[in-house]
């Protein structure tokens, strides 16, 4: 699954059969790529790190890669203050509702249980949750990124 936030819409991408996967890296990447004069936010590294695995994993396998060279340096902010600071933490040092901060989780902000949704297929479950992540995540963006660094 991949949830993108853009312009205040939220565009979800995800496969039910890991065995598609080729094909949802190439929507991802393209996505990427048709993007790649903005600046992507995330809450951690691991997005960073997620994109480097997609794009090695599709050299591997043999892909044309060469028109997503970019992914080896496009830019990704980290919102986190600490490298092991929960988006839960970060919520509620910014003084966030927490209320608002799960409405519409059905995972209460807890990331373990994706794999188990995946399993008996309650992808809404994980996309609603997904959703739920990049709209604190925006939020972050504005109260903690963007109120230090006026563009």
């Amino acid at each position: 699954m991949c949830g993108i936030l853009i312009h205040g819409k939220i565009i979800t991408f995800y496969i039910e059969n890991y065995k598609f996967r080729t094909e949802l890296y190439l929507v991802i990447l393209d996505v990427i790529k048709k993007i790649q004069n903005y600046t992507l936010y995330a809450f951690s590294d691991h997005e960073r790190f997620e994109l480097l695995n997609i794009y090695r994993y599709l050299r591997v396998q043999g892909q044309d890669i060469s028109q997503y060279s970019l992914i080896e340096s496009f830019p990704i902010i980290n919102l986190q203050k600490s490298q092991y600071e929960s988006l839960v933490e970060a919520i509620f040092s910014l003084r966030m509702n927490s209320t608002t901060s799960t409405t519409g989780d059905p995972l209460l902000r807890n990331s373990k249980l994706v794999d188990s949704l995946y399993a008996t297929r309650q992808y809404n479950e994980i996309i609603l949750h997904n959703r739920n992540c990049l709209t604190n995540e925006y939020s972050l963006f504005q109260k903690r990124w963007l109120k230090n660094n006026r563009i």
